[in-house]
């Protein structure tokens, strides 16, 4: 049993982090490479597993540090943890902290992170797990910063000048529909332990971004859900607006590990950008993952997307499944609308429509594009109007200020459809980036319809790396320049086509 949990713990850290070559595990089972004086844990061995019954002893003692020293890099909670003292329990690892399990402080107690204890790039993530608090006013330190404990949308407005942590699950049904953005700008860090924010209502008609948080200014938001939420921006007036689940623009530090599902609305006058969890992303991003019905409903364009409207920096490891519909000459992508930044490992599988009566550009994954795409796929139906631009993959690829954007090992499945003078094709709308920009990118024949392999592109006949399979051959195996460490095919995921290994559909 130890060896198979051990292995299961140290598997987990791929979906999250770059791999691990051994872990302090904690788990339920005999303490092994692990020595406890004087409230201290602290491994010996590379593969070290400390049990959680000697874990929650000491505690029920006074206060704990579980080190991970540089040989067991990461520190993986894999069971349950829990403790009614006042104790804190601090947690230092020489790279990484993964919670894949739960950690619970029922009293009025602490829990201290530290990741990068002499190594780097690592980083405190959830997984599958959560961490909760009963006592609001228990210690909380993440790398050297307090934060102070939420319990609900009304505490985080209280506390939004602090960095914050979200102490348990909450749900925002009784407090009726806010009518603005409950937190306007946040310039600081917002830590969700995996806890959920359910049942969210937020419907304004006076400000330019709305979301949970309307901006999110050089801070950063980790380890949040957010479920059933409806956020509707509805503007009577004005140039430009932005509009989100999570966050209507996004202009600085970082947001990973973020879920949220429901519905997003962009309506009324002036341009509107909507995306199912931030409207204008100028941040990196790493594992976001939105179940979103996206809609816009304007009179002057804009872009819609299904996890983000406008992107202008990286989206790593991100997916997308709702619905997106485009309003009145407004572009719509499955994953994101309006794309200037690198999308790495990612995927869409929703639905994209998008109506007149102005020309539009629609795609499966992207709808405009002017950056690099790697390793991504699309899987919905896309479906423009006459004149549109259509592509099951990407609408529009096109260069930026001069650069080429590029598209490698990647693929798209659905059925691209547009009206009278459209551009169709089986991965791009249209390409007018220069020749070979892009590399071993496929459609299949079969679900979209395109069966003529000149096709790749609606206005480039033959267009180099664009390249069309049969639905039996994306079967097959892996296609041509598609990294095994990166793709995986078997016959129970995916209805057997390709999938990513780290971000599984």
């Amino acid at each position: 049993m130890s060896k198979m949990v051990l292995l299961a713990a140290l598997a987990g850290l791929g979906a999250a982090l770059a791999p691990a070559k051994a872990a302090l595990v904690i788990l339920p089972d005999t303490t092994q490479g692990v020595t406890c004086s004087g409230g201290i844990c602290q491994s010996t061995t590379a593969n070290a597993q400390l049990d959680v019954a000697d874990l929650e002893r000491l505690l029920s003692a006074g206060p704990v540090t579980v080190i991970g020293e540089s040989q067991a890099q990461d520190i993986v909670v894999a069971t349950p943890v829990r403790w009614a003292s006042t104790s804190i329990l601090t947690l230092k690892a020489y790279r990484s902290i993964v919670v894949q399990s739960s950690i619970r402080a029922e009293g009025k107690s602490g829990l201290h992170i530290v990741t990068n204890d002499g190594g780097q790039d690592g980083r405190f993530s959830i997984t599958t797990g959560k961490v909760q608090f009963w006592d609001t006013g228990s210690d909380v330190v993440i790398d050297g910063d307090p934060y102070q404990l939420v319990n609900s949308v009304a505490s985080i407005i209280a506390k939004s000048g602090d960095n914050m942590a979200l102490a348990n699950d909450y749900d925002a049904k009784p407090d009726g529909t806010y009518p603005h953005s409950p937190v306007h700008e946040l310039d600081r860090h917002f830590e969700g332990f995996g806890n959920t924010i359910s049942n969210l209502h937020v419907r304004d008609i006076a400000n330019p971004a709305v979301g949970l948080f309307g901006t999110v200014y050089f801070g950063s938001v980790h380890n949040l859900n957010i479920t059933n939420a409806s956020v509707v921006a509805a503007m009577s007036q004005g140039d430009s607006h932005w509009v989100g689940i999570l966050a209507g623009t996004v202009a600085g530090g970082n947001v990973r590990n973020v879920t949220v599902t429901g519905k997003v609305l962009g309506a009324g006058g002036g341009t509107m950008t909507a995306g199912g969890m931030i409207g204008n992303a100028g941040a990196d991003t790493e594992n976001l993952h939105a179940d979103v019905s996206v809609k816009i409903r304007n009179q002057q364009g804009g872009y819609a997307g299904g996890l983000v409207g406008e992107s202008h920096a990286s989206l790593l490891r991100c997916s997308a499944r709702g619905k997106v519909q485009g309003g009145t000459s407004a572009n719509a992508g499955g994953l994101v609308g309006w794309n200037q930044g690198p999308i790495i490992q990612c995927f869409a599988m929703g639905n994209v429509t998008s109506r007149g009566p102005n020309h539009v550009t629609v795609g499966g994954l992207v709808a405009t594009n002017s950056d690099k795409i790697y390793d991504s796929y699309a899987s919905g139906n896309v479906t423009g109007v006459d004149g549109s631009i259509v592509g099951p993959l990407v609408g529009r690829d096109q260069p930026n200020f001069g650069i080429a954007s590029t598209i490698t090992a990647s693929y798209a499945l659905g059925i691209p459809k547009g009206g009278a003078g459209s551009k169709v094709g089986g991965v791009l709308g249209s390409d007018l980036c220069p020749a070979g920009s892009n590399k071993q990118v496929y459609w299949d024949t079969k679900t979209s319809g395109i069966t003529d392999p000149s096709k790749g592109a609606g206005d480039v006949a033959n267009d180099p790396g664009l390249m069309a399979l049969s639905h039996s051959q994306l079967k097959s195996g892996l296609p041509a320049g598609f990294d095994p460490t990166v793709w995986a095919e078997n016959g129970l995921t995916h209805g057997g086509l390709p999938f990513l290994i780290a971000n599984r559909p």
